[in-house]
């Protein structure tokens, strides 16, 4: 069975509710809805792994998420679809993915969200393209525990120029362009404990 991650934007506990009732009815898909706060979202995107993000266009997160998108300044790529309760100008429409309505029908929505969603889903029997490969897993360990490339290259025998191409896949692969999120993800994913870095982080 297909787990999907979906973040959701909304300060509406009817709306919420709403979205995650509709979500649960989905056949054949374990779908994992996480609410989102407006603090320190993009560490939040990126810890829940999230296949889409659906927001609420009215919240200032999912504003804060549309405009860096649109700018190019946020390394998010999870794809961003507004569920709008009203008309939004074509100036806003465009900072998103997709744009539905509450008034489409429940097919509708559900459809698009799997729809958006569908090359970041995973399946529980099958490796995802996103897996890393055990030599990747070492650089990321060796990055969150603070070691240069070249200190890297001398633990795992390796030349820097081959570190620097692993850590180019690896952020092609996670979409993640930060040491603090390739900390985050390899706390996840269980690479290493916080007790193994905490002297990076303090």
């Amino acid at each position: 069975m297909k787990t999907l991650h979906i973040g959701i934007l909304s300060q509406s506990y009817i709306y919420t509710q709403g979205v995650i009732s509709l979500l649960q009815q989905v056949k054949d898909t374990n779908i994992i809805c996480h609410l989102l706060e407006s603090e320190n979202i993009e560490k939040q995107i990126t810890a829940k792994s999230l296949s889409v993000i659906l927001a609420d266009p009215l919240h200032p997160g999912a504003q804060q998420i549309a405009i860096s998108k649109t700018q190019k300044t946020s390394a998010i790529r999870t794809p961003l679809i507004a569920l709008s309760t009203g008309l939004m100008p074509q100036d806003y429409t465009s900072m998103y993915d997709m744009v539905l309505s509450v008034y489409d029908s429940p097919e509708t929505i559900v459809k698009t969200i799997l729809k958006h969603s569908s090359s970041t889903c995973t399946n529980d029997t099958t490796e995802t393209k996103t897996d890393l490969t055990p030599r990747e897993k070492d650089i990321v360990i060796g990055i969150v525990k603070g070691l240069s490339n070249k200190e890297i290259a001398t633990e795992i025998n390796v030349s820097v120029n081959t570190v620097m191409t692993h850590r180019r896949n690896i952020a092609s692969k996670l979409q993640i362009h930060s040491p603090a999120g390739l900390t985050i993800y390899a706390i996840v994913s269980k690479l290493v404990s916080i007790d193994e870095i905490s002297h990076t982080i303090n």
